[in-house]
């Protein structure tokens, strides 16, 4: 089983188990074998073509021959017809069965390439599920459960597959909790944007994006800067667009949701430009932002698994350097997948290279690279008026971006942002684009409604740049599986419940790790797999125990004074993050050695002399005397236990019968341990 495979296999079992927990919403896109049974059965249920709307018939040569006119412009990259509608849980069938009862509605709208909706009304009951999917099932938006329920706004769902769709609502067969439901808009996707999908339709000659970008999954390196990363779904004007942005970190360190992007994506109304009236702030607070809308392989196609936030609150904005700040309205502590929240830059220095991540035309997360000193602005900028110095103008050397790419971060050799993306050169490198810049962005106009310093350094640290903070969900699957440069393992589970370390007091040891997926058994070495990695070590006792990362699967130990002491280990496997923790038995090592060694049937342990040819001085070895003997192999199983009552400084053991390897020998006077190996040939 490969890596993708083992992820697909885990999120497939999970499909209708996940609880949405904080908010996301998970929309899932299935090829023709993957699309799982629990899904075909909950369509079985339904009677759709009984409830079946069809939307009117639109021009679409004259929404594309409207958006021609708007390219080169600041706007967002627009997808989608908007029909008003006014449907209820009235206007649809209920169903019942012995465990649950089902609400469906379906909608079509011929050649359709998505179809998505918008509910100004959205009240669940707090056994309620509510899903959307297309009719054959291989792509499915939910559960949206009462977590999402809204207060005020609106509520817009994300982009499903084909011309139809439908909209389930499952509860329990016998509440008498009332769900509302109440769905304002119907969106007509005139342009594809999941060219991606198996026997995805043919993408109309307007909306194909270039074949010169580049799918950021085939970069492994920026993966964690990618978690950051969402396209906007956003409705203005009767169309729904697209732009692209990314979570900053601040330096409170705690995961208050900012999100960069630009300033043209919410101003829309050309008599205004500049200025955002309460519309268009009205009208961006409602956004929906999707993150993890990316190839699973690197430009493969397959399930992808995309998470989408509704609502945000606008904090900053500034025209002149196209800079948007908002804040997602729900809380990004714990998710079920990886996020990342960017760090940033605001130092003034010229880069010497830059990174761009961004979705063009809403498609798939791509990356594209400048490997050039990155100059400022020298002319003043059109549409802003901005003069000389307010932008970054990366030449891209490889891929570029297009319409809905605005917004999206640029990263500097240090992998932190230092501005947003406002526009630029319409093709394939080399092309010169343009980016707001972050540290003028940083003071903008003067107040905290248009400036980043208030909402990124609620501190006052004064701090020139931040480091990234990466957050991944927990998991309770796996084994940690150790050894040392000596010889001993031991395998520790997640429960935090597996074998002791025991090593000598003053002594420098490497651990080095592997980490086992117990799905179908797999093994996934930490030093061989990208995804799977060691990010964090402590001690629980420094005066016993010092840790650190010696480099991807090893970790360096060192210990000053005998004691017990827990060694704690953080492994990502590329989605989730897994905490485990390693006792430490830090033993005097109080003179006691055994030979022969190598051995073949009987060992002696004897205590340390002047007379022996062993490097370690006696420690009043005199007045030790051995109490018990303890050998374990290499998995950490005891193998002989031997307890003596009367006192001897040295004994002889059989082990005759004890496989070649090498074994751990623990020698106990009673109060203090030596530690040991020995190898058995």
């Amino acid at each position: 089983m490969t890596k993708s495979l083992k992820s697909s296999a885990i999120i497939s079992l999970l499909f209708f188990s996940i609880v949405q927990s904080y908010g996301q919403v998970a929309t899932r896109s299935y090829n023709s074998q993957e699309i799982t049974k629990t899904n075909r059965s909950l369509l079985s249920d339904s009677d759709s073509e009984n409830v079946l709307i069809t939307m009117p018939a639109i021009n679409i040569e004259k929404l594309l021959k409207e958006d021609k006119e708007l390219e080169g412009l600041d706007v967002p990259f627009n997808t989608g017809y908007i029909f008003d509608v006014d449907y209820t849980l009235k206007h649809g069938m209920w169903k019942k069965t012995d465990s649950k009862k089902i609400w469906t509605m379906k909608f079509r709208s011929k050649g359709a390439y998505y179809l998505n909706f918008t509910f100004s009304e959205l009240k669940l009951s707090s056994d309620a599920e509510l899903y959307i999917s297309n009719t054959e099932g291989s792509m499915v938006y939910g559960p949206i459960t009462s977590v999402q329920n809204m207060m005020e706004g609106a509520f817009i769902t994300d982009l499903i597959s084909g011309e139809e769709a439908i909209i389930q609502l499952v509860e329990p067969a016998n509440t008498d909790k009332e769900s509302v439901i109440r769905i304002s808009k119907v969106v007509h996707g005139y342009r594809d944007c999941f060219s991606h999908i198996e026997n995805s339709v043919l993408r109309n000659i307007y909306d194909a994006t270039w074949d010169c970008h580049n799918d950021v999954n085939c970069f492994p390196i920026w993966k964690n800067e990618s978690n950051g990363v969402a396209v906007i779904i956003m409705q203005i004007d009767g169309k729904q667009g697209h732009c692209t942005g990314s979570l900053l970190n601040n330096t409170a360190q705690n995961k208050k949701p900012y999100f960069l992007t630009a300033f043209h994506c919410i101003d829309f109304e050309k008599e205004t430009k500049g200025i955002l009236s309460n519309n268009e702030v009205q009208t961006a607070e409602n956004w929906a932002f999707r993150f993890q809308f990316k190839s699973n392989t690197c430009d493969g196609n397959g399930q992808i698994v995309s998470y989408t936030y509704n609502q945000a609150y606008l904090r900053a904005s500034w025209w002149d350097t196209d800079f948007a700040l908002m804040e997602l309205k729900t809380s990004l502590s714990n998710t079920s997948f990886p996020i990342t929240f960017s760090g940033w830059n605001k130092t003034s220095n010229n880069p010497s290279k830059g990174t761009g991540i961004h979705h063009p035309k809403g498609d798939l997360m791509k990356i594209s690279f400048c490997n050039t000193t990155i100059p400022g602005n020298i002319n003043p900028i059109p549409w802003s008026g901005a003069p000389q110095g307010h932008y970054w103008c990366p030449k891209y050397t490889s891929g570029t971006t297009q319409a809905g790419s605005s917004g999206s971060p640029l990263f500097d050799g240090s992998k932190k942002v230092i501005g947003q993306l406002a526009g630029g050169d319409e093709c394939c490198a080399p092309a010169t684009k343009v980016y707001g810049k972050l540290n003028l962005s940083w003071t903008g106009g003067g107040t905290s409604s248009s400036r980043l310093s208030n909402w990124l350094d609620p501190l006052n640290k004064g701090v020139s740049s931040l480091d990234p903070l990466f957050s991944y969900p927990s998991s309770t699957t796996g084994l940690l599986k150790w050894f040392t440069g000596s010889g001993h393992s031991g395998t520790t589970s997640y429960s935090n419940n597996g074998s002791p370390l025991v090593v000598s007091r003053s002594s420098n040891t490497h651990i080095y790790l592997d980490w086992y997926v117990d799905v179908a058994g797999q093994h996934y070495p930490l030093d061989t797999n990208e995804e799977a990695r060691l990010i964090g070590v402590s001690s629980s006792n420094s005066s016993v125990l010092n840790a650190s990362i010696f480099d991807s699967n090893c970790i360096s130990i060192s210990t000053p004074s005998a004691g017990n002491a827990n060694l704690y280990v953080k492994v990502i496997d590329g989605t989730y993050l897994h905490d485990f923790i390693i006792p430490i038995n830090v033993l005097q090592n109080y003179s006691y050695y055994v030979y022969p060694n190598p051995a073949t049937t009987s060992i002696t342990i004897a205590p340390v002399s002047d007379n022996t040819m062993m490097s370690k001085s006696t420690n009043n070895s005199e007045n030790k005397h051995i109490a018990s003997v303890f050998i374990y192999d290499l998995m950490g199983n005891l193998i002989i236990n031997k307890i003596f009552n009367t006192k001897a400084e040295s004994v002889q053991l059989d082990v005759s019968s004890l496989s070649k390897g090498v074994y751990n020998i623990i020698v106990s006077d009673g109060n203090e341990s030596s530690s040991m190996n020995v190898i058995i040939k």
